[in-house]
């Protein structure tokens, strides 16, 4: 008896293990398919907002990419009142919501960005400031 549990086991758990590790083969298979098209299409998603770092340590400009709209970002590490968010252009420069449209690039003056429209070309100052009235968007033409 003992020499046919042996010769059971021998065979039929090499068997049971090679039809378990096929299943969970495949159903690992199917993870990777789903993680690999999830990668693609997100990475080719253009992202809504996007966050551009100043060289302010504490602020950064937040871009909504469809429609230009421009707002400051401060954080802090010690309390709230230092922690806020203002809108530098609440003017949509477009209507069309496309995703990406609007990047930034910094320029070598700290307060100023150049911003473009990657759809038309037209290209905007950005100046952000902690002075409301030294805040704006304006076309350069």
């Amino acid at each position: 008896m003992n020499i046919l549990l042996r010769t059971i086991l021998f065979f039929v758990l090499p068997i049971c293990l090679c039809s378990c590790n096929k299943e969970t083969e495949e159903k690992i298979g199917r993870i990777e398919h789903s993680l690999t098209v999830i990668e693609k299409n997100t990475a080719n998603a253009d992202p809504v907002f996007k966050l551009y770092p100043t060289r302010n340590m504490w602020n950064f400009l937040k871009l909504d990419t469809r429609n230009g709209k421009v707002s400051i970002v401060q954080f802090s590490v010690e309390d709230n009142k230092n922690r806020f968010e203002y809108a530098l252009s609440d003017v949509a420069l477009s209507n069309n919501n496309i995703p990406g449209r609007y990047i930034l690039q910094p320029t070598d003056n700290i307060y100023n960005f150049i911003m473009l429209d990657q759809v038309t070309g037209q290209t905007y100052q950005v100046q952000w400031s902690f002075d409301e009235t030294k805040r704006f968007v304006v076309p350069i033409n």
